[in-house]
């Protein structure tokens, strides 16, 4: 029950965020832009991704080949960007400002967080 609720939670963020990058691409690349100049916020989202990373692995840790291995991913993801973000901060700050001068990316992203939330969401609900 717990994954099927992560699951749940994972989908409609993709697909929420991926309409939104879509919608306001020269939003999220100014917003990339203040994110990259911040340093407290830079801290403060990978301690928040750290958070939520551990704890999605904690709750629900499970390789198997089915569509919950996508909460055990997010969870890792979210884990490895957290290290990163406190870590390593200037590899992200290369990386945010490599996003924000290739508009194409932005667009590429919110196509891509989309479709996976699309079809996450579909699982999640109706599957």
């Amino acid at each position: 029950m717990l994954n099927l609720s992560l699951l749940q939670v994972i989908g409609i963020c993709y697909l929420v965020v991926g309409i939104g990058l879509l919608i306001n691409t020269k939003y999220y690349k100014k917003m990339l832009q203040d994110f990259s100049e911040s340093r407290a916020v830079m801290f403060l989202s990978g301690f928040l991704s750290l958070i939520a990373g551990y704890f999605i692995i904690v709750s629900y840790n499970v390789w198997v080949l089915d569509w919950s291995i996508i909460v055990t991913i997010v969870g890792w993801g979210a884990l490895i960007k957290g290290v990163i973000l406190i870590i390593l901060p200037k590899i992200m700050v290369k990386i945010s400002r490599y996003f924000t001068h290739h508009k194409g990316w932005l667009i590429f992203e919110g196509v891509m967080a989309t479709i996976l939330g699309a079809i996450i969401t579909y699982v999640a609900f109706f599957m």
